[in-house]
């Protein structure tokens, strides 16, 4: 098994390693995981805030705008996306937004957007800065964190984020296909528009 689709894409040579059984390889990491892991959580960060906007309307995103912030407007109108489940290529359950909830903070002098309690922030999203801000950080640890469990699951974070976007965007009377297109080749979820095409191959 390889992340051949998504190396294709973004023309980055993920190398050839032969990982079934799967979970033993989840901890490796290299540089070419590095690349698609800031490639992915960067493009994550562009479909949400583009989402927030379709959200809400009065939602402008700018150069300082958080993840905390475009998410309690998404999640406002779609909160199942908090407890989604994914599965990769039948084997492995991912919950990339678990427990992920954002309020409006009281105190108007600190952080507008702040967790709620007993909430957190995606575990794969804080590697993603540590590797982004500091990777020799942490005694090299912050490079540890492009591995492959953190990649596939802010891949699979991107793919519910943008499959949420298109179904709840989409008139089915004008565009019969899409519940086609959102049909992963990697990731197994339940899709708001059923259709019995199937597209996932080895």
């Amino acid at each position: 098994l390889t992340l051949r689709i998504l190396s294709q894409r973004s023309k980055i040579k993920v190398p050839e390693i032969n990982l079934q059984p799967l979970q033993p390889h989840l901890t490796l990491y290299s540089m070419e995981y590095m690349m698609l892991f800031q490639t992915i959580c960067s493009e994550i960060d562009v479909v949400g805030k583009a989402y927030a906007g379709i959200c809400e309307p009065s939602f402008k995103a700018d150069k300082r705008t958080g993840l905390n912030e475009w998410w309690f407007y998404v999640t406002k109108n779609n909160p199942k996306l908090v407890e989604e489940s994914i599965v990769f290529r039948n084997k492995i359950k991912l919950q990339p937004w678990k427990n992920y909830r954002i309020r409006i903070n009281p105190d108007k002098k600190a952080k507008r957007f702040i967790l709620e309690e007993n909430a957190g922030t995606p575990a794969w999203w804080n590697a993603y800065n540590g590797a982004k801000h500091d990777r020799a950080g942490n005694n090299g640890d912050n490079y540890k964190n492009a591995s492959l469990q953190n990649v596939l699951t802010a891949l699979s974070g991107l793919y519910s984020l943008e499959a949420s976007l298109l179904e709840n965007t989409f008139d089915p009377s004008n565009d019969e296909t899409l519940p086609m297109r959102l049909e992963s080749r990697l990731f197994d979820k339940k899709l708001k528009y059923y259709t019995n095409y199937v597209s996932c191959t080895d």
